[in-house]
């Protein structure tokens, strides 16, 4: 079974539409299906997907419990408990309305299945006997609970869920709360499963992320978790391959920080407003920033963890001075006695800062406050997107003013200063990007277009315009001179430099904006490139250009032999032979060329090759004669092939064939080169018999 694949085994309709499924619970000894439905029904199914049972109880069905056999707990909205004995033909229900006042959440049993824990959003613990199904005790814990599980070791005490993302661990017995336990993260934990074999808990929280929890010994450690994604993704970076975490910021004031290898990740709070972009330094394993609605920017660090990703990150330093939103922030490329920041934002502005101290100071637990160096009002309206050049001597941006200017970094006493600017746009400038190896930057513009400029003389020296949409993002691929490109709706090309023409298209991936791309070069590996946008997803694709290159030179090889078999049978004068594989090459032009040998030599080869035709030489053979008599070039050999498939062949194995149809509509030109013939024919006897006239004379 593990390796097969999944597939339905049998399905049955279970509601008349005026409700649906909202709970499941089944019993492997019964092989019943308990289904709780949002009206007041519970129905149990056998494994045929015949009803054995309909329970009617109180408003809406919120927890089962189908652990014991012949004994079903049924939880309800407004707190009642239904306690059901199934017997053979019919069943006993015992509605209890006092044990809760609101929602009864779930609904544990105990190790030695004497008691039945249910919990309730009212905060309260009531412990059921089984036996006499009488109230042992209720507790109330004052806060909303969600879930329960019994310990892993101890018998008496179990862990409840609560509202606040807090895991209880409360001893039955004692009555005693014996600890909180806090993963971290804020959101209610909604539902929390015991696996026995790998000793781990498995939390469900509010906003639908999975927690992974490893029960070592009484203990309960953070192992990995799966975190759920929000509606737009508006940045994605890699930080190195020492880390291989991917930092993601979304609509969200927290940081996605995503583990690459085992695909588990943490919900890091970064900012107090909207994180709007970040991004990490190629010379740095472990530091990366990022940059919020709420005007600031910080620096983090990557610092060891045995949180399930390996790492955390510590904010370093915190820098504030701009009056809107920091739409996109940069590092410098290299490493040298300084570094520095650029970040621009929605206040149009460009900001240079000077982060040389942060970076010496990295290991230091004490948060630095830092300023900007060098403040220009670059543009006359938002500014979207930014660059730094390679050797960090310019810096590019690009605005809603529809124009990207060009921007001198002067390292020595870290200022700006304006080059020039990048004309030709006619809508808003969404990216822009510096070429590594030559003195190219590239704006890609709401106009659909994507230009080129020499950062020498400013001028515009290329122009892309195969998207149909505005482009939101272009990148370079360094290991080899390619560009991929991202639009408005979703649609990303990669584009072969050399060639200047785009390669590939892919559309089905994104749905809308695609906000991000991060190409990612790794040593003795293919380079990785991210992209993420409004549909909420985040897509790491692998380029593998080199690889399909390697594999399509070996196929063009193979390809080569075969034909070259071809035409040395050809020369051998073995005509079947050589037909017949190049009928299975798809090699039209080889057969019209064996097919005029054959004419030449006046042999019956021919009619041995087309008694040996099988359905699809067949049918592929009339697919060439329907190419061969449109044109007159080659209507003496298509002709030919014709007449000797009408005389070889059986008329039904003709009609049969899937292009049989060929044959009527190819009868069109017959009557037209027939009639040209006719037409040369009467056109010589006409010149022939008047120059036997004139000769005469």
């Amino acid at each position: 079974m593990p390796h097969e694949k999944p597939y339905i085994k049998h399905q049955w309709r279970v509601t008349d539409n005026t409700c649906y499924v909202a709970l499941l619970a089944y019993n492997n000894k019964s092989n019943l299906l308990a289904m709780g439905m949002t009206n007041n029904t519970t129905v149990l199914w056998n494994k045929n997907g015949n009803r054995s049972y309909t329970i009617k109880g109180a408003i809406r069905v919120t927890a089962l419990n189908f652990e014991l056999d012949n004994l079903l707990y049924i939880g309800y909205e407004r707190g009642e408990i239904n306690r059901v004995i199934l017997k053979k033909d019919s069943h006993d229900c015992k509605l209890e309305e006092h044990h809760h006042n609101m929602r009864v959440t779930s609904f544990s049993l105990s190790a030695d299945k004497s008691k039945i824990f249910s919990t309730s959003t009212d905060g309260s613990l009531s412990i059921l006997d089984v036996k006499t199904n009488k109230l042992i005790d209720k507790i109330d814990l004052k806060s909303p609970l969600y879930d329960s599980v019994p310990h892993q070791n101890q018998e008496d005490v179990i862990y409840l869920a609560t509202d606040n993302g807090l895991l209880y661990q409360y001893d039955v017995k004692s009555k005693k709360h014996v600890k909180t336990i806090n993963f971290g993260h804020h959101e209610p934990l909604m539902e929390v499963l015991f696996n026995p074999v790998t000793l781990s808990y498995l939390f469900c929280t509010g906003n639908n992320d999975i927690l992974v929890i490893d029960a070592v010994g009484d203990k309960l450690s953070s192992k990995r978790a799966y975190v759920g994604y929000y509606d737009q993704v508006y940045g994605a970076e890699y930080i190195s391959q020492v880390t291989n975490c991917i930092v993601i910021c979304s609509n969200s004031k927290h940081i996605n920080i995503f583990n690459v290898k085992n695909h588990s990740s943490i919900l890091t709070e970064a900012h107090e407003d909207m994180v709007t972009t970040v991004h990490s330094p190629s010379w740095n394993d472990f530091i990366f920033g990022t940059g919020s609605k709420d005007k600031n920017l910080k620096i983090w660090h990557m610092i060891s963890s045995d949180n399930g990703i390996g790492f955390l990150p510590k904010c370093l330093a915190f820098g504030s001075g701009h009056t809107d939103q920091i739409s996109c922030l940069k590092f410098c490329n290299s490493k040298s006695s300084c570094q520095f920041i650029v970040t621009v934002s929605g206040d149009n502005t460009l900001k240079l800062w000077d982060i040389t101290d942060v970076i010496k100071n990295e290991t230091n637990d004490k948060l630095i406050n830092i300023t900007a160096s060098s403040t220009l009002l670059a543009h006359s309206n938002e500014i979207m997107c930014l660059d730094v050049s390679s050797n960090d001597t310019l810096c590019v941006t690009g605005s809603k003013d529809k124009t990207a200017k060009l921007w001198h970094i002067k390292r020595s006493n870290m200022k700006l200063g304006i080059v020039g600017t990048l004309k030709g746009h006619t809508k808003p400038v969404w990216s822009v990007k510096f070429c590594e190896t030559s003195s190219i930057v590239c704006t890609g513009c709401g106009d659909h277009k994507i230009r080129m400029f020499n950062i020498n003389d400013l001028d515009c020296i290329q122009t892309f315009e195969e998207h149909e949409f505005g482009i939101t993002q272009i990148n370079f691929i360094p290991n080899r001179k390619a560009m991929i490109s991202c639009d408005t709706n979703g649609i990303i090309k990669t584009w072969n430099l050399n060639k200047k023409i785009c390669e590939k298209t892919y559309d089905k991936e994104h749905s809308g904006f695609i906000w991000t791309t991060c190409v990612v070069p790794r040593k003795n590996q293919p380079t990785l490139v991210i992209t993420g946008g409004n549909d909420g997803k985040f897509i790491i694709w692998e380029d593998c250009t080199e690889e399909e290159q390697q594999i399509f030179n070996v196929k063009i090889a193979e390809h080569e032999t075969k034909v070259q078999s071809i035409r040395n049978l050809i020369e051998q004068k073995k005509y079947k032979e050589a037909f017949l594989f190049a009928i299975e090459l798809e090699q039209p032009f080889m057969c019209l060329k064996i097919i005029k040998f054959i004419i030449e030599e006046k042999g019956n080869d021919l009619e041995e090759i087309v008694s040996a035709f099988d359905k699809t030489q067949l049918a592929r053979v009339l697919d060439y004669l329907s190419q061969w008599m449109t044109t007159k070039k080659y209507f003496t050999e298509a002709s030919f092939v014709l007449n000797v498939l009408l005389r070889e062949l059986e008329p039904i194995d003709v009609i049969n064939n899937i292009n049989s149809n060929i044959i009527i509509a190819n009868l069109s030109y017959g009557m037209r080169h027939r009639d040209r013939l006719i037409n040369l024919h009467d056109n010589f006897m006409l010149i022939s018999k008047t120059y036997e006239d004139g000769h005469m004379d």
